[in-house]
């Protein structure tokens, strides 16, 4: 198994790539835009082969970003800048600069 992809950033072993590869059909969301029409797919995260959604996220005084995969029913994330916490609530607002 190797340890580092083309771009040399780390692979991570996922369990659900077992499941994805097993499936035959697989729904991934290619586009995803902000209100004010910047697009949300991030390709420096990648998670099973497919690029990211970004999201800037506010949980009371805190903001940071969520990166989901963008594989329907696949519940993979990274977040970065802001701590997740079971049953917390936290509020999406428009990226300020195109990614």
């Amino acid at each position: 198994m190797e340890r580092f992809d083309k771009k040399g950033m780390m692979i991570y072993p996922s369990p659900i790539r077992k499941i994805i590869r097993e499936k035959e059909k697989v729904l991934v969301i290619k586009e995803c835009y902000c209100p004010r029409g910047h697009s949300l797919i991030n390709p420096r995260a990648v998670f099973n082969g497919f690029e990211g959604i970004e999201l800037k996220v506010r949980a009371g005084d805190r903001e940071g970003r969520i990166v989901l995969s963008s594989i329907v029913g696949d519940k993979s994330r990274v977040a970065i800048g802001i701590d997740l916490k079971s049953g917390g609530n936290l509020a999406t607002f428009a990226m300020l600069e195109a990614l």
